[in-house]
């Protein structure tokens, strides 16, 4: 009894939201539609890649920006290989 009471109050409430789905999407104002707006025109220009030199001359001292450290961080064990690793 108690499971046929548990699938009609589940039924029950999905029909009530449905219902009510219904009534609320009936009563929304309609979307006003705006008037169609004109774009405007811009001017471009085609362009295409190239290398382009770019020299300074000053004298000092250069340092990096931001600077990183790398790691090698490998974890696990050395076994033998035949092949000899490079240094």
């Amino acid at each position: 009894m108690k499971k046929v009471l548990r699938i009609v109050l589940g039924i029950a409430i999905v029909l009530v939201g449905v219902v009510l789905f219904t009534v609320m999407a009936r009563q929304r104002p309609p979307i006003a539609t705006s008037e169609e707006t004109e774009i405007p025109l811009v001017s471009t220009s085609l362009v295409s890649p190239s290398n382009l030199p770019y020299v300074i001359e000053v004298t000092g001292m250069l340092s990096a920006k931001r600077k990183i450290e790398v790691y090698s961080e490998v974890q696990g064990l050395l076994q033998y290989a035949n092949t000899p690793f490079k240094v």
